[in-house]
């Protein structure tokens, strides 16, 4: 008998659990990047494996929380009605008490609104059991959207999600009085993703951890947007579109966040001045999808006098040499991909601009590396050059398969008082 059937119920179901989360994970990553996205399919493929595995699935109530539908166009939406009513209805029931999170892909027909109202336009124990909405717009749908918006009854929401999937247009903003419902709501997290938050005079204090699309902005409105977010503790900003910019011609208006600990960016935020954004507490820097870096690399960023926590997600320096053996002689904004590259031309590339960056912040007390594409070369200076981040306590690395091992033994025995810590 394979060992994986003689698992007692509970465990299999621990690890059930831990399997959908991440699938729910990666879908939830790619929907926000605007991007198309799969179903959620794994609890019913493991409700099916065996009479074993069925057993334990249908009795982990936490693995059924998840509810995905996709909404496609009216008419597919009025054939498979019947088909998400008993899919919605399964999942629900197999949750038991468990918090909820709603996910909605590509609405945009009058059935597939019609669908989302009966769910969380209604005082019911469903809407009453979300804690987390995610809604993807399709086509011409914003301004039903935001009716939703007004009257929906979900009192435990702690997390929201709003993006579209189409193309961006100015006039897709979110008005003051849509999201004044959420405010008598435990909202935590907000993301929005091609969709713009206007200036307003509605403080959300109770939101603490926010995500904002920069694809479509300059840095005035941008720091004016913060000012209705006065408890934010994080900040990720992020590029998901491939939009030229135009630079600012407006005044950047001062913004202080007094408990912002944390901020997230992308290459695009290097067009961004916000060194006249105050946040006394911030310590933590995640940086994602650089091709380069350099000394220049958190000029654009708030004045702080350190920074304890440096995180790079998804350094690929290969990005930067395929551009250049493409043998383009001027950007087309066709490729985001290609864009991002640009966006750090002006950085110095390879292994020289990632050690000149960390080089300029001898204040880094910890180093998070993940998904980064980088080798052995990278991590070698650590050994060799006791200027470079001098006061380093923590190395982490998750899924950084070409560092060898024994090069960061080699700096584990260098650095006696540093922790490495490796993921695969």
């Amino acid at each position: 008998m394979p060992p994986a059937m003689e698992l007692p119920i509970d465990v299999l179901g621990e690890i059930f659990v831990v399997c959908v989360t991440n699938e729910q994970r990666t879908r939830r990553e790619t929907a926000i990047q605007c991007e198309g996205c799969k179903p959620l399919r794994i609890p019913s493929v493991l409700a099916q494996v065996c009479r074993q595995w069925r057993c334990a699935a249908l009795s982990t109530p936490s693995m059924w929380r998840f509810i995905h539908l996709d909404l496609k166009t009216s008419c597919q939406v009025a054939l498979r009605k019947e088909q998400f009513s008993k899919l919605f209805q399964r999942h629900v029931g197999l949750s038991g008490s468990c918090p909820l999170e709603l996910s909605f892909a590509n609405l945009g027909s009058d059935e597939g609104f019609n669908t989302v109202m009966n769910i969380i336009g209604t005082e019911n124990n469903v809407a009453k059991r979300v804690k987390r909405l995610e809604i993807g717009l399709a086509g011409a749908a914003f301004l039903p959207f935001l009716s939703i918006l007004q009257r929906a009854v979900t009192p435990n929401l702690e997390d929201l999600v709003l993006y579209h999937t189409g193309y961006f247009t100015p006039h897709e903003s979110i008005p003051p009085e849509a999201l004044i419902a959420f405010e008598k709501t435990p909202l935590k997290r907000l993301s929005l993703g091609r969709i713009q938050w206007c200036t307003m005079d509605v403080s959300l204090s109770g939101i603490t951890s926010l995500s904002i699309d920069l694809g479509h902005e300059h840095e005035a409105i941008l720091l004016r947007t913060l000012t209705s977010f006065p408890n934010l503790v994080e900040l990720t900003l992020q590029c998901t579109d491939n939009f030229k910019v135009l630079d600012s011609w407006e005044p950047i208006p001062a913004a202080t966040l007094p408990a912002l600990e944390r901020i997230s960016f992308d290459p695009r935020i290097c067009h961004y001045s916000l060194h006249k954004l105050d946040a006394p507490k911030l310590t933590y820097i995640t940086a994602r999808n650089f091709s380069r870096l350099s000394p220049r690399f958190l000029a654009y960023l708030p004045n702080q006098t350190a920074y304890t926590t440096l995180r790079i997600e998804r350094f690929t320096p290969e990005d930067d040499w395929r551009f250049k053996q493409s043998g383009k002689s001027h950007w087309n904004y066709k490729s985001l991909e290609e864009l991002r590259v640009e966006w750090t031309s002006s950085f110095t590339a390879g292994v020289p601009g990632f050690l000149a960056c960390l080089k300029n912040h001898p204040e880094i007390l910890t180093l998070e590396l993940v998904e980064c594409s980088i080798d052995s070369e990278y991590m070698h200076n650590l050994t060799t050059d006791a200027s470079l981040l001098p006061k380093l306590t923590e190395l982490r690395l998750s899924k950084c398969p070409n560092i060898c091992p024994r090069v960061l033994d080699t700096i584990a025995s260098e650095r006696r008082s540093l922790s490495v810590f490796v993921t695969l």
